[in-house]
């Protein structure tokens, strides 16, 4: 019991667990959008890229966690049009943006799978009926794909909360996530036999 009575009497434990909550859910909130708009454009619309347009987001997934953190540290570590101008390196969003990038793929692939069952007539006869495409896509497509984007996007939380290579090349004090403190615990030998030196 000496132990959980350490855990609840030293706040700052808690800080990186505020950390990956928080990035996680800025992340997963990201990925619910445009996981939506992404897999409804590569099911239901036809365009020239479309395949590239696949490919490219399903690289974040294919490629090693280091990869992507290396390419997000590349990317942003000078101002760009991607970051607005500014320098994300060694701020708080680097890491929900690493987070929203590298699990992307797995609420667009869940969603396919709904969209593509999805028969386009149901579409159809909404639109037959007065309804405009957005209120279509809004009262009707996204209900019946809800199951795929939530069961896409738990997962996508679930891996973010617990990332942890992209995390070591990305972290700053600031926005340290539980799997960098797990880490660093473990290298001060503090494993549940004395207290937690944050």
């Amino acid at each position: 019991m000496e132990n959980f009575r350490l855990l609840f009497d030293t706040p700052r434990i808690w800080e990186p667990v505020k950390n990956s909550l928080i990035m996680t859910v800025m992340a997963c909130a990201g990925v619910f959008v445009f996981g939506i708009i992404t897999s409804y454009t590569l099911v239901k619309r036809k365009f020239i890229g479309k395949n590239l347009l696949d490919i490219l987001v399903m690289v974040p997934w294919a490629l090693p966690a280091t990869v992507v953190g290396m390419n997000l540290i590349l990317a942003f570590n000078k101002p760009s049009v991607f970051s607005f101008g500014n320098i994300l390196v060694g701020t708080f969003w680097i890491l929900p943006l690493a987070y929203f990038i590298r699990f992307l793929p797995l609420v667009v692939r869940s969603t396919n799978a709904v969209l593509e069952q999805l028969d386009d007539s149901i579409e159809e006869a909404a639109q037959n009926l007065g309804a405009k495409w957005f209120y279509t896509f809004r009262k009707v497509i996204i209900p019946i794909i809800m199951p795929g984007v939530l069961s896409g996007t738990l997962l996508a939380f679930v891996q973010a909360v617990g990332e942890f290579p992209t995390s070591v090349l990305l972290y700053t004090l600031g926005n340290r996530p539980i799997s960098i403190e797990i880490m660093n615990q473990l290298r001060m030998f503090n494993m549940g036999r004395q207290p937690l030196m944050g």
